[in-house]
C-alpha cells in the first residue's frame, strides 16, 4: 500500500519492529487512537501513526512511565 493511502497493520508492524498484536493492544488501551478502517474493517495507518508507534516503543525501551 502506498504512503498516500496508508499502511496495513502488517506494514506498520514491519516498519516499527513490533508485532501486529502489540499494535492492536496499544490501540485497545488507548496509547494509539483508533485506526481508520477500510470498508472491509482492516486498519489503515498513516505516517503520523507509524511515528507515534515508534515514539511509544522508544519510550518503553527507556522505561518511561
Amino acid at each position: 500500500m502506498s504512503e498516500a493511502k496508508g499502511f496495513s497493520i502488517k506494514e506498520a508492524a514491519e516498519q516499527t519492529g513490533l508485532t501486529e498484536d502489540t499494535i492492536r493492544y496499544y490501540e485497545k488501551i488507548s496509547l494509539l487512537p483508533r485506526a481508520e478502517r477500510k470498508e472491509n474493517s482492516h486498519r489503515i495507518y498513516r505516517a503520523e501513526d507509524i511515528q507515534k508507534i515508534k515514539l511509544i516503543n522508544c519510550l518503553k525501551k527507556q522505561e518511561c512511565p
